[in-house]
């Protein structure tokens, strides 16, 4: 019996852990210093239960002290996104007044309880099945073994399974239901051994505490492996609007009665690329979302081919019933990673579009596989030799953090002529203001000044090549400005670090 309890708590850890990185990655942002904050945690978690469980077990050496105690574990995972919410409304979610060690207290309060309890099992289980000294070392081997096992098969079900069939906060009540179960197994054990089973009765009470999804005002929620997805609608200035949400952040909106109609100001700032080439038959779009890009594109240049790459294939299903995309033979999504779809990709675009994010506790965050040197080179490779690159970037421009000076340098590093334009720049010209700034990276070694880049993008109106509202208004958001990058360093694969990045 405490066998099966050492191999179901190493898996309950593991699938506590490989679910605590959604947890902690909506709570406080996908970041190094977030999963660090998380391994951390639970790594002194099980330190301590290890020590502790010895000791427990030497003084009462009974079953179901530890069924008791697992029993309770369960019990706090299956609250964990109750308390999740509560720390992410809190100052520990707030870099600005906590620095590095709030996402590392919020860990510790999310996962030490149960980690604890589930690292006191293994000493626990060995104290009690050793028969004598002699064979201590052969039963403790046995122990850590099924254990190992144990954490292994929860780490695959976990990931492969569980999250893609329950969701995330599904799957945290049926780890925290089955480790409760886990905890009644010794309990039942010994009351069967020595006293009538009423007891455990009793302890099954506990699981009513497990409830399911609370209702949410949403027409579609779903966890991918990669994001939690959610298509949910609002009426704004007398307008339907559905958006798209990964996590904590909108990634997509469409006007239902105009599906065409860009909502926010960055996608039609994408099209500034027609200024540097005017006439591509060829592009790519890096990240699906709600089709935004890739349909208005389709829509508006009946001689360009279109393919898009999406990691994830629940967006592409999202995509396409939410959000009126259509494949047909100028239109492909492609799934994978982008990346990797450029290094396998043969094909020579005349542009390529990165708008590829995913969803984070301050907003959209962007993939650091997705701004390295080695990417931006890739990305040259792929372009034909006139073609650009339009980056969305969501960022400050001034110095109080590194992230997007960093990105612009090293677009710099590869590309000859590199063209920054903050959308609303005009309207809001500080370079502190939060906000999208698509940058338009080019081949040529020519310089384009902002008056032709003016007088291009009225051509391209008056020629209809281009259709865009205020189309010349959004040429006229160049940044002319030096930005200040000497400070800031060239990101690479080996030495980028989106966490540090975020300081000034």
């Amino acid at each position: 019996m405490l066998l099966v309890v050492a191999f179901l708590t190493g898996a309950a850890v593991m699938a506590f852990e490989m679910l605590g990185f959604r947890v902690m990655a909506v709570t406080f942002g996908s970041l190094d210093i977030i999963n660090g904050s998380l391994i951390a945690a639970v790594m002194t978690a099980l330190s301590v239960g290890y020590y502790t469980g010895g000791t427990l077990a030497d003084r009462w050496p009974r079953p179901s002290l530890l069924g008791g105690l697992i029993v309770l574990a369960g019990l706090s995972i299956v609250f964990a996104p109750e308390v999740a919410k509560r720390i992410g409304d809190s100052s520990l979610s707030n870099p600005e007044r906590t620095g590095t060690w709030g996402p590392l207290v919020g860990a510790l309060i999310l996962f030490a309880p149960a980690s604890v309890v589930f690292g006191m099992t293994a000493p626990f289980v060995i104290r009690v099945t050793a028969p004598r000294p002699e064979v201590l070392g052969r039963i403790a081997g046995k122990i850590y073994a099924i254990s190992t096992v144990g954490s292994i098969f929860g780490t695959l079900f976990t990931t492969f399974y569980l999250i893609q069939w329950a969701g995330q906060t599904n799957a945290l009540r049926i780890v925290g239901g089955m480790s409760m179960l886990t905890g009644l197994l010794p309990i039942i054990w010994s009351a069967v051994r020595r006293t009538p089973p009423g007891a455990a009765a009793l302890a099954l009470l506990t699981m009513l505490v497990a409830v399911g999804l609370a209702e949410a005002k949403v027409i579609y929620k779903r966890d991918s492996t990669y994001h939690q997805i959610e298509v949910h609608e609002s009426e704004i200035g007398g307008r339907l609007l559905r958006m798209l949400r990964f996590d904590n952040s909108d990634q997509s909106a469409v006007d239902l009665s105009d599906l065409d109609a860009a909502i926010w100001l960055y996608t039609d700032y994408m099209h500034l690329s027609w200024i540097f080439k005017s006439d591509p038959k060829r592009a790519l779009v890096l990240g699906l979302g709600g089709g935004t890009i890739p349909m208005r594109l389709h829509r508006d240049h009946k001689d360009l081919k279109i393919d898009v790459a999406e990691l994830d294939p629940v967006v592409e299903q999202v995509a396409k019933k939410y959000f009126n995309v259509k494949e047909d033979d100028r239109l492909k999504i492609h799934l994978g990673d982008g990346r990797q779809y450029l290094r396998r990709s043969e094909e020579k675009y005349d542009t390529i579009f990165m708008d590829a994010y995913h969803g984070g506790k301050y907003g959209p965050t962007l993939p650091f596989t997705l701004c390295t040197q080695e990417f931006f080179e890739l990305a040259n490779k792929r372009l034909a030799d006139d073609g650009v690159l339009a980056f969305n970037l969501i960022g400050q421009l001034d110095n109080s953090t590194q992230l997007t000076r960093s990105i612009i340098k090293t677009m710099n590093a590869v590309f000859p002529t590199v063209y920054i334009f903050p959308v609303d720049f005009k309207r809001y010209p500080g370079l502190a203001e939060k906000r999208n700034i698509i940058v338009i990276c080019t081949k040529s070694k020519t310089e384009v000044s902002a008056s032709t880049i003016v007088s291009r993008a009225k051509a391209l109106v008056e020629n209809r090549k281009v259709t865009v509202r205020n189309y010349v208004d959004n040429a006229m958001d160049l940044l002319t400005k030096e930005l200040n990058l000497r400070s800031v360093k060239v990101l690479t694969d080996d030495s980028a670090q989106p966490d540090r990045l975020l300081q000034p």
